[in-house]
């Protein structure tokens, strides 16, 4: 479930900038549009967020790694001679 999550995370991630982008791209040639900076908006949401992923993939594996660390097994002391 948590790598079908990611996939949809970073599908969502590239396609709907492109989507929203269409979306405010006038469907005849007038003087203002404003597609070109939406697109270029959206690229740096793109990055930010994309790094973002990274930064905290590699911080939860350090953090999940760092906390569930083995403990040194300690033998029991010899008190069940009798």
């Amino acid at each position: 479930m948590g790598f079908g999550m990611l996939v949809l995370s970073l599908g969502v991630t590239v396609i709907s900038p492109k989507l929203i982008t269409w979306y405010y791209e006038p469907p005849a040639n007038i003087g203002v549009s404003c597609g070109p900076s939406i697109a270029s908006a959206f690229h740096w949401y793109q990055v930010f967020q994309l790094g973002s992923l990274l930064v905290g993939a590699v911080l939860g594996l350090f953090l999940g790694f760092s906390l569930t660390k083995k403990k040194k097994d300690h033998p029991l002391p010899n008190s069940t001679k009798v």
